[in-house]
């Protein structure tokens, strides 16, 4: 996998980084990207569902409008601050849950940040249940539209400005994630937001290069060189509580 970082790679300094980086910015994305992740999803009315690092719950919220028992985690008590649901302060690699706690589990371009992300590959798959599924997106070292088009431009990989960053290939994801226990069922690729109101699709007319090519090329794009990876998993039968 390709690695750089802004701040020393351990817990306590990476807290400190991104609640200063969320003082000044968001991860937050517009509200398709959260529905069509529930929609790619579907949930059912009445489960749970755990978002694991948050951000400002987002995710979480839109899942209570379908009638889905969501909460929120996340160590960056200022991304907290803001939230929309319910939320705790967690560490994504020691979840303050019992085992098989929920019957979704997502983590939405957040794996890559963690300080040992094999930690939490593994508390992600121990509080799901058994017959759970568990929703992870991540980035492509190979995509397309944005790392190699990115590539082509600058010469080097795309750096977003986040504490510490990661990008892996579509097997390297899937071997971190089968390695934590679980059974990779389906992956997809996504790019970026649907739009779907006027304003959004004004906003992406402002800039076609980067919003509305990518948007008319995002169904001829081989998952093997989308932008952005979404894995679908199933607890592995042999993961003890």
């Amino acid at each position: 996998m390709i690695e750089f970082h802004h701040t020393e790679p351990n817990t306590a300094a990476l807290r400190l980084a991104y609640d200063a980086f969320y003082r000044e910015t968001t991860t937050e994305h517009a509200r398709s990207y959260y529905r069509w992740i529930l929609d790619q999803l579907t949930p059912r009315t009445g489960t749970r569902l755990l978002d694991v690092c948050c951000g400002t719950a987002v995710l979480a919220k839109e899942a209570r409008l379908r009638g889905v028992d969501s909460i929120g985690t996340d160590f960056a008590i200022e991304a907290l601050r803001t939230s929309e649901a319910p939320v705790g302060v967690a560490d994504a690699e020691h979840l303050p849950f019992a085992n098989n706690s929920f019957d979704y589990v997502v983590n939405l371009g957040s794996l890559e940040h963690l300080v040992n992300m094999e930690s939490g590959v593994r508390e992600m798959a121990r509080v799901l249940r058994p017959d759970g599924t568990c929703c992870v997106l991540v980035p492509n070292t190979f995509g397309l539209l944005w790392t190699i088009r990115r590539a082509n431009q600058i010469g080097d990989i795309d750096d977003d400005g986040q504490p510490l960053q990661r990008y892996g290939t579509r097997e390297q994801w899937k071997r971190l994630l089968e390695a934590g226990g679980f059974t990779v069922e389906r992956v997809i690729g996504y790019e970026l937001p649907p739009p779907t109101s006027l304003s959004m699709w004004i906003e992406y007319a402002r800039n076609p290069w980067y919003r509305i090519l990518p948007l008319m090329l995002w169904p001829f794009v081989p998952v093997n060189l989308a932008s952005m990876l979404v894995y679908f998993c199933r607890k592995q039968e042999h993961v003890e509580p």
